[in-house]
């Protein structure tokens, strides 16, 4: 997948958009104040378009990679602290 960055504000937030199998997915990466010097990411992700059918399985296949999602999160999360202590 291609992926194109829509939308970047540094040490905010960062929007990415892709278009696959004629539906669009819309990404907004946000990091949460969490106490001082610390943050938490957040993932919001919306699908839109395609068939009907893609449309009345989106809710199923979101559910399927939820977690995938997650491990991402983590891991870009362990990345940017990682850097920290550098």
């Amino acid at each position: 997948m291609d992926f194109e960055v829509t939308k970047y504000a540094p040490e905010n937030y960062v929007r990415i958009v892709t278009k696959t199998h004629g539906v669009l997915w819309d990404s907004r990466f946000t990091a949460v104040a969490a106490g001082p010097g610390a943050s938490t990411p957040e993932m919001r992700m919306v699908a839109s378009g395609g068939s009907l059918v893609r449309r009345l399985l989106m809710p199923v296949f979101c559910l399927l990679i939820r977690k995938a999602v997650a491990r991402d999160i983590d891991a870009v999360k362990a990345y940017c602290e990682a850097g920290r202590r550098a």
